[in-house]
């Protein structure tokens, strides 16, 4: 297991850049920390970054801190090794679970079939194969969620009346990590399966959960009030008040869908066995053994039905939507895949539970047959950082080579289906593996090249023709990669013509600087506005071009933009919603 773990989690890690747009500022505020020695707060291009709590950044820091430059040459693998390792940590803890505590008392199936196709079923979900590659909080708050809710099971289901110190502490470095949110998702989750069991009392007493509360915030709290003594009022407006409560009630950065957003989020993002892991969450909701209840030993599907839908009911009420929401479920989805596969093993395919299988082996059919239909859908992927991106990845046969994997691994899962086989399913997920290696990789190594390559050379650029002193701006498209790379503090501005004015009078021009350094995309620089610029370009790399622009030239234009009421001519307070989410300066 530790070794499909690696395929799927660790290799090639740090051989592509890191990925626009949130993953720098991630790694910019961590390597900000070794540089500055300032562990308290997350700081990206000048300003504090109050989005999530410190723990990642401390992570990410440590790595940044150990690991030599040659090692890590582009700057990514310690920015995304605590996501890998956290997806590692609960495919391994996965296994364990189930492997320590089989479902059915003298079980004729292999001890190893059902941990190790739960352990894949959780690895094998394309929301967790891309997450657990990309800077982000998203799958160590995952894995922390996760170890602290399997510990609560062993701790019922073993009726230990001790206090599960070790599911309680990982519950507080979530909230170190996401907030408050760990504390709630936890929480309705216990308290659907304590409804569902008719055991609350039982539960309560089991799990402690004043004292729990106590471990929580002896491993949280010194880290939130250290933070609001040093930044006061800006970090609880901009942590407490708009990225928790506000993310709750009200959509953030247009970051909004319908109450069905999560649907085919779900379907695609635990593609192709989520049809068998939601007959397993409803199975564990709704059934009950004929003539007994269901012990507290038995009862992991039950409770990993309530984990997944705890997650669901949560993010589906909440008004910000994104992919990365659902994540936390995706270990109950990992749990349920491997329960459905005891099943199937034991010959207990009723034929809803068979059904569903079959269907699972269809959706992965249909992503076979849609790979090799690509001339039917990906000329219309229109990425303007990537104008060649459908020529490109037609060129290599990635996209081809990615279908036949998958439609090797529906057939032999159908034949293996029909014929009764033994761990059929775990044949179908052990083909899957494959396209990790031989599609996934060479996919992200592509748009790397094609999408961060050329941000990369501008910064390179940057360092080598910058005068000290001299500003930096990039215009239209925003890559927060750019300060990443050039170790240099970026004017972020669209490509509107106030944000040409914006550049000429909101500015910090040091009195030895009358030039300045912008990046402009080609799309930007087309526009009449930016033409009337005179400014020479010093390199040029995929859609982007660096100039430098004469302080004097920017204000003739400004000029003649405010004679015409073109533009305002006050300066708006900076801030960094587009390239920070919401940091706020400080007052």
């Amino acid at each position: 297991m530790a070794t499909l773990s690696a395929v799927l989690f660790l290799s090639r890690l740090g051989t592509t850049g890191l990925v626009d747009e949130t993953p720098p500022l991630f790694a910019a505020a961590a390597r900000n920390m070794v540089e500055s020695g300032d562990w308290l707060t997350p700081r990206v291009n000048g300003y504090p970054r109050f989005d999530k709590p410190v723990l990642v950044y401390w992570l990410m820091g440590l790595g940044y801190g150990l690991l030599p430059q040659a090692l890590d040459p582009l700057g990514s693998l310690a920015a995304r090794l605590p996501s890998a390792v956290s997806a590692t940590v609960v495919s391994l803890a996965l296994a364990d679970l189930l492997w320590c505590w089989p479902q059915k008392a003298g079980s004729k199936a292999k001890a190893w079939l059902v941990p190790l196709t739960a352990s894949l079923g959780f690895g094998l979900c394309p929301l967790v194969l891309i997450w657990a590659r990309t800077a982000v909080t998203d799958l160590l708050f995952t894995a922390l969620l996760g170890l602290g809710l399997m510990g609560f099971w062993r701790h019922y289901a073993r009726c230990n009346h001790h206090v599960p110190v070790g599911s309680w502490v990982a519950l507080g470095l979530a909230v170190l990590t996401k907030g408050p949110l760990a504390l709630v998702l936890a929480g309705l989750t216990c308290l659907l399966f304590a409804a569902r069991q008719g055991q609350i009392g039982r539960l309560w007493k089991t799990l402690s959960p004043l004292k729990g509360a106590v471990l929580v915030a002896l491993v949280a709290l010194p880290w939130y009030g250290a933070e609001l003594i040093v930044e006061g009022q800006a970090f609880w407006q901009s942590f407490f008040l708009y990225h928790n409560v506000a993310r709750l009630t009200q959509g953030v950065n247009n970051h909004t869908g319908p109450l069905w957003f999560y649907a085919p989020v779900l379907l695609i993002g635990a593609m192709p066995q989520l049809p068998m892991a939601l007959h397993g969450a409803w199975t564990g909701l709704t059934g009950r053994p004929r003539g007994r209840t269901i012990t507290a030993a038995q009862s992991l599907r039950r409770f990993a039905a309530c984990w997944l839908l705890a997650v669901v009911i949560i993010f589906t009420m909440a008004a910000t939507k994104l992919p990365s929401y659902v994540l936390p479920a995706m270990p109950a989805v990992g749990l349920l895949v491997g329960l459905a596969a005891g099943d199937l093993e034991e010959g207990n395919a009723g034929g809803f539970r068979r059904g569903a299988a079959w269907l699972s082996l269809a959706l992965a059919a249909l992503v076979g047959v849609g790979c090799l239909l690509q001339e039917l859908w990906l000329p219309w992927i229109r990425e303007p950082a990537m104008p060649t991106l459908a020529v490109d990845v037609q060129a290599t046969g990635i996209i081809t080579t990615i279908g036949m994997i998958w439609l090797v691994a529906a057939a032999l899962g159908m034949l293996g289906l029909w014929r009764r086989w033994q761990s059929w399913l775990l044949v179908l997920q052990l083909v899957l593996v494959i396209w990790i290696p031989l599609g996934l990789l060479p996919l992200g190594s592509l748009v790397d090249h094609l999408r961060q390559e050329p941000v990369r050379t501008m910064a390179v650029a940057v360092r080598e023709h910058v005068y000290h002193g001299e500003p930096l701006a990039m215009v239209g498209i925003k890559k927060p990669s750019l300060h990443f790379y050039s170790g240099h503090v970026v004017r972020y501005e669209g490509s509107s013509q106030q944000s040409l004015a914006n550049l000429a009078h909101c500015i910090t021009w040091s009195p030895a600087s009358e030039t300045m350094l912008v990046v402009i995309d080609q799309f930007t620089a087309q526009k009449t506005h930016w033409q009337r610029l005179p400014g020479r370009a010093l390199a040029r790399a995929g859609a982007y071009e660096l100039r430098r622009l004469r302080r004097q030239d920017l204000e003739a234009v400004l000029a003649q933009l405010l004679r015409a009421g073109e533009v305002k001519g006050d300066c708006p307070t900076p801030h960094w919603e587009s390239y920070n989410e919401r940091t706020r300066e400080r007052s």
